[in-house]
């Protein structure tokens, strides 16, 4: 079963703080809220267990997402949240483990990988905000609570650009990346951009096989002076 919700919009209200954890009131408005979705929600609200990591958006009293769902190989609830830089800290631990995969994988430059921070990527993501569209998507398992997966991209006249895309190790095989890359994609379309991209660093050319499936292909290679 694959249902992909499309017109789907959600205004988060971050409320209050309950035993340790942030309750989320949700209002519909005029969208109609899928019933599998309604009703997830509605449990996780009920045992005040709202997504884990979410904590973090505390300080938003508003922000819009929207919502689909994917059901895996394995009959998992997939939730996908899409919004922009209001999410950029809820995808910081899941990025931490990207760069620890390129620091280990790196032949010349593990060394500044390791040295590197999300407070450093965020704020040059933050940086190409003010001059581009950011769209942040979140994959997260409801029947876990966690946040298992991310995609970051970004448009602008010149080009559509795959930012940072990331799947827990233990979610990997299932369907969840080539969601999450396909709604990049179809988001980057509909902004009709003549140029789609990724970076893939040196070391990580297992990644080129995943890239190719959309028809990604080698171009240039960009040399950088070891200091």
């Amino acid at each position: 079963m694959h249902l992909f919700i499309e017109k789907f919009l959600v205004n988060l209200w971050f409320i209050s703080e309950l035993n340790s954890s942030f309750v989320i009131r949700y209002f519909q408005g005029n969208y109609a809220l899928t019933r599998c979705v309604h009703r997830r929600l509605d449990e996780n609200l009920r045992r005040n267990q709202v997504f884990k990591g979410f904590s973090q958006l505390a300080n938003f009293k508003f922000a819009n997402f929207r919502f689909s769902r994917e059901e895996g190989s394995q009959h998992m609830e997939i939730i996908y949240i899409i919004g922009s830089t209001e999410l950029l800290n809820v995808v910081g631990p899941l990025w931490e483990k990207l760069n620890v995969h390129h620091a280990e994988r790196s032949p010349y430059f593990g060394i500044q990988y390791a040295e590197g921070t999300y407070a450093e990527r965020r704020a040059r993501l933050l940086e190409k905000a003010e001059s581009a569209i950011l769209r942040v998507e979140l994959a997260w398992e409801s029947e876990t609570g966690y946040n298992i997966g991310y995609c970051v991209s970004s448009v602008t006249e010149a080009a559509g650009v795959i930012e940072s895309i990331f799947i827990e190790a233990d979610y990997r095989g299932q369907g969840i990346g080539d969601t999450l890359m396909q709604h990049a994609l179809t988001w980057m379309d509909s902004h009709n951009v003549s140029v789609k991209q990724v970076v893939v660093a040196v070391g990580n050319e297992e990644a080129f096989g995943f890239y190719a499936r959309y028809g990604f292909r080698p171009r240039h290679t960009i040399l950088r002076q070891l200091l």
